[in-house]
């Protein structure tokens, strides 16, 4: 796997042991959570996030389809902002939560040739 330091230096690992650090390392920066205050999350700023889902898309990772949380905007959204509250007074997240399916995408050439892997920047919020 190939990616650059913060100094923008290019690094190579190769160990799965390697790998899995680096991701560790980047994801953890990335999480917004440890920012998120309190009184960011209510009900209506929940609602309003799912108010806002692209019904025509795929379910996720949980096999919830964007429709069904549509749908259940107003019945969900109180008892999610309780598992939102509880979870930043903790200081912790769900372990469900930190999980996740990472895809490579090629561009144009063949498959085999590593140095055509898209460079992707993932974030988890």
């Amino acid at each position: 796997m190939k990616w650059q330091d913060d100094s923008g230096n290019d690094k190579i690992t190769e160990t799965d042991n390697e790998k899995t650090s680096t991701l560790a390392e980047f994801f953890s920066q990335c999480i917004l959570w440890k920012t998120t205050r309190m009184s960011d999350i209510s009900k209506d700023a929940i609602e309003s996030k799912l108010s806002k889902l692209k019904t025509d898309k795929s379910p996720g990772m949980d096999q919830i389809h964007p429709r069904v949380l549509y749908e259940t905007r107003y019945v969900i959204s109180y008892p999610l902002f309780l598992i939102f509250h509880k979870s930043l007074a903790l200081g912790k997240l769900p372990s469900d939560w930190k999980l996740a399916e990472v895809t490579a995408l090629y561009k144009k050439g063949p498959k085999s040739n590593k140095a055509k892997t898209s460079e992707l920047n993932f974030c988890l919020l």
